[in-house]
């Protein structure tokens, strides 16, 4: 996967456009790209979030098949590095250019965030909560499954479940 990390380089130095570097080895730089981001920390993740966005909205025809990476990577990712995926699912989410990443990953989000954060380090969990609040407020995802996240994240918090709650219900905090 590093070579195909390069191969993403490469075509970026080069000015060759993802759709000539053709479907698959679009989609193994990708994959690549993604096996970078779990190594990065919330701190410094943010350029290559950026980038893979960008990939992503210039390869929309190909969406299903990058959703589906991402959201293997997700559900494979050690527990203290899922964040930065949740964040690109995030980013690509709230693409203002395009609303098929938003339509893909939507009946995948209780599934698959409930998990997330059933896996994800009492550190972790408020940065998901935060998330999912900045997610209400800018409608991004259906209510009633935004419900269902919240009142899971609630449940899966057990003595912790006041601050999640006071989370979900007042947090107005924008993920830094």
């Amino acid at each position: 996967s590093n070579s195909a990390s390069g191969q993403l380089g490469v075509a970026r130095v080069l000015g060759v456009g993802r759709a000539d570097m053709g479907d698959s080895d679009m989609l193994a730089a990708f994959d690549g790209e993604l096996n970078e981001l779990a190594r990065l920390t919330k701190a410094n993740c943010k350029p290559q979030i950026l980038s893979m966005t960008m990939i992503g909205e210039e390869s929309v025809h190909a969406a299903p098949a990058l959703v589906a990476l991402i959201c293997r990577k997700l559900s494979a990712v050690p527990a203290e590095r899922l964040l930065t995926i949740v964040y690109l699912w995030d980013s690509l989410s709230q693409s203002r250019k395009i609303a098929r990443y938003r339509e893909l990953f939507t009946p995948r989000l209780v599934p698959l965030l409930s998990a997330a954060f059933e896996r994800a380090p009492d550190l972790i969990r408020p940065s998901l909560v935060r998330l999912f609040a900045v997610w209400r407020m800018g409608a991004v995802f259906p209510v009633p499954l935004l419900n269902e996240l919240d009142a899971r994240a609630v449940q899966l918090s057990g003595d912790g479940a006041a601050g999640v709650d006071a989370a979900v219900t007042g947090a107005g905090a924008a993920v830094a």
